[in-house]
Formats: C-alpha cells, structure tokens, sequence
C-alpha cells in the first residue's frame, strides 16, 4: 500500500514560487515526498494544490513538523 498526501496553500506568486520548488526537489526526495502533481487553479493561479507520494513516512513526517 502506497501513502500518499495532498497539502495546499495561497503563493503570492506561481511562476517565482515553482522556480524555486522546482530547484528543491532533491530535498523534497530525501525526505520521503515525490510530487505526483502540481496544480493551481484556473480562477486563483496562486493557489498551488500539490499531490505527493509518500515513499518514507517517518522521514516525511520530520520534514513537515
């Protein structure tokens, strides 16, 4: 059975946000968290919803606290 999570939050910028997420994922990986999906919505382009597979969670669980 695979874990997963969804999180979501407001960006005051999309595109300077992903530039930088889009530089972290190494991290996001060492911490457990591959990203599925990256969204935002049509009406708010700032609101990012992001689907991640779980690959470890306690790992996962030290990077979110």
């Amino acid at each position: 059975m695979s874990l997963h999570m969804i999180t979501t939050f407001d960006t005051a910028d999309y595109a300077a946000w992903r530039e930088v997420f889009d530089t972290e994922l190494s991290g996001l990986r060492h911490a457990g968290l591959h990203p599925v999906k990256v969204l935002h919505e049509t009406e708010n382009a700032n609101r990012v919803w992001i689907l991640f597979e779980v690959q470890d969670r306690h790992r996962a669980e030290c990077w979110i606290d």
